[in-house]
């Protein structure tokens, strides 16, 4: 029984250090995200948290001309 808890206790422990945080509130491009495609990137990888996220960006910003 012990063996068992010690697994179950390893692998939470294994997969809960690759969890990260959802993006709230916010963020500015440049500043927190050097790029509104990393700003992207990391709201697609990481999703929106409760309350929502806003992207601030300045006027120098342009869309990637491919796409996120």
């Amino acid at each position: 029984m012990k063996n068992l808890l010690a697994l179950l206790l390893g692998c939470v422990l294994a997969f809960s250090s690759s969890v990260s945080a959802q993006i709230t509130g916010i963020q500015n491009v440049p500043g927190a995200y050097p790029d509104l495609a990393a700003a992207f990137a990391a709201l697609n990888a990481q999703g929106v948290g409760a309350g929502g996220a806003t992207i601030n960006v300045t006027a120098a910003q342009t869309c990637p001309v491919d796409g996120f």
